[in-house]
């Protein structure tokens, strides 16, 4: 039986917003760790509590930013891991629209929301709006979608909420 894979070393590229020291926080893995790729790909894309590395960069507006992972195993049995960060600009919400709502003023479903035109965007914002429209009790909570449109040309993103009232 093969002994499981322990990560090497950590190394990030191309990054500016956070120091590496603060990645591999954010990242939530460090040398010794056991290594496994299902494990590394949930720690950069998606953790229930928000605290994932996509989550980490764009709700801080950097909706643009790619990673690039490398994992190379060394002859010793550890894996190295290299990321490559481009971060891009950060993203302002232009737009934000309401559909298909008939009984409640747009403006008034845009005064509940916590995302708002003007300021930066933000992943657990956008989350939060969806969650207060759901629970807001006026709209069929199963028919609430989330439409955000970026344009990295412009350095915005415009984001459609479509409702179906009860």
């Amino acid at each position: 039986m093969r002994a499981q894979s322990r990560i090497g070393t950590i190394t990030w590229l191309g990054h500016h917003f956070l120091s590496a020291a603060q990645l591999t926080r954010a990242l939530g893995l460090k040398p010794s760790d056991a290594y496994s790729k299902e494990a590394l790909d949930a720690k950069l894309n998606y953790w229930p509590d928000n605290s994932d590395f996509t989550s980490r960069y764009m709700n801080q507006g950097y909706l643009f930013f790619a990673l690039s992972p490398v994992a190379k195993t060394q002859a010793d049995g550890t894996t190295d891991l290299l990321f490559t960060l481009h971060e891009g600009p950060t993203a302002q919400v232009d737009t934000i629209t309401v559909k298909s709502n008939r009984k409640i003023a747009t403006a008034d479903i845009l005064r509940m929301l916590p995302l708002h035109q003007g300021e930066l965007f933000s992943r657990a914002k956008l989350i939060q709006s969806q969650r207060v429209l759901t629970k807001s009790g006026f709209f069929d909570p199963t028919k609430i979608a989330v439409n955000p449109q970026p344009d990295p040309a412009r350095g915005l993103v415009n984001v459609g909420f479509v409702v179906v009232e009860k």
